[in-house]
């Protein structure tokens, strides 16, 4: 990572990867406290070599420094909203005028190059019958695809969505299954 950072908020993507989004290059916490905002989000790689990991991604030109709610929409893009520092909504005399707009953005895996391997219509059944599966039970995939895949190269992300306060996400968790055999 190229600097500091403070009331970032982080999110696991589809692809195992963390967006670190938004918050602030100096200051501290508190009102007013924090004083050059964070404009460039980072990608976090956890397969790169070490020194390599961070990717920086373009700027989002909107200042959002403080208490946050970044969150992975259903079709997986990402809807970031965020406040500045102000105790109260506040539209002039201060460094950051309170922020009230929306930005939902894709990320390069929603790119029109992976349209092809982009299942649509998913469906899933699990082996107990029941709306969830226990450990080692299996979980059967309905879904269709523009591509032939191969069954090694397969992979599925099950997400379950975080809650957020403040600046910070809490009980992220993703699982990322590999196919143990494919029915064409």
């Amino acid at each position: 990572m190229s600097g500091p950072l403070l009331f970032s908020d982080m999110l696991i993507l589809p692809t195992g990867h963390i967006l670190i989004i938004d918050g602030a290059t100096r200051g501290c916490a508190g009102w007013h406290m924090a004083t050059r905002p964070a404009l460039n989000p980072y990608l976090y790689n956890p397969n790169k070599p070490i020194g390599r990991r961070f990717a920086v991604l373009q700027s989002t030109k909107i200042p959002k420094m403080h208490h946050s709610c970044v969150i992975l929409l259903p079709d997986s893009r990402v809807l970031d909203i965020r406040e500045n520092p102000n105790e109260r909504c506040t539209f002039k005399n201060v460094a950051f005028l309170t922020e009230l707009r929306l930005h939902v953005f894709e990320l390069y895996y929603m790119d029109h190059f992976f349209h092809h391997t982009r299942p649509g219509k998913v469906s899933l059944s699990y082996a107990n019958g029941g709306d969830g599966a226990r450990y080692g039970e299996d979980i059967r995939a309905w879904f269709k695809i523009l591509e032939r895949v191969k069954e090694r190269e397969l992979k599925f992300s099950l997400y379950a969505p975080p809650f957020t306060t403040h600046w910070f996400l809490m009980n992220q968790r993703m699982l990322r299954l590999w196919c143990k055999r494919m029915e064409r």
